[in-house]
């Protein structure tokens, strides 16, 4: 749920790890809780790149919203 910056990361049925998104700080932070016997360097490699799919889904609703109010100058 990109929404809500909690997310599970499954393998099949059984979840591997969590990351989630701090509020109320200047930079972007996660908590990224990882299963023992996980491949840690692979679940911090997710955890990046969902970090980079809400940068860009942000970036993309900040500039539809920019376009819409220089529109309507």
């Amino acid at each position: 749920d990109f929404l809500a910056h909690e997310y599970t990361i499954k393998a099949g049925r059984d979840k591997v790890a969590e990351v989630s998104k701090k509020w109320l700080r200047i930079a972007d932070t996660y908590g990224v809780e990882i299963e023992a016997g996980q491949n840690d360097i692979l679940i911090l490699a997710v955890a990046v790149a969902i970090n980079i799919m809400v940068d860009a889904d942000n970036k993309k609703k900040k500039d539809k919203k920019d376009k819409l109010d220089k529109g309507k100058k």
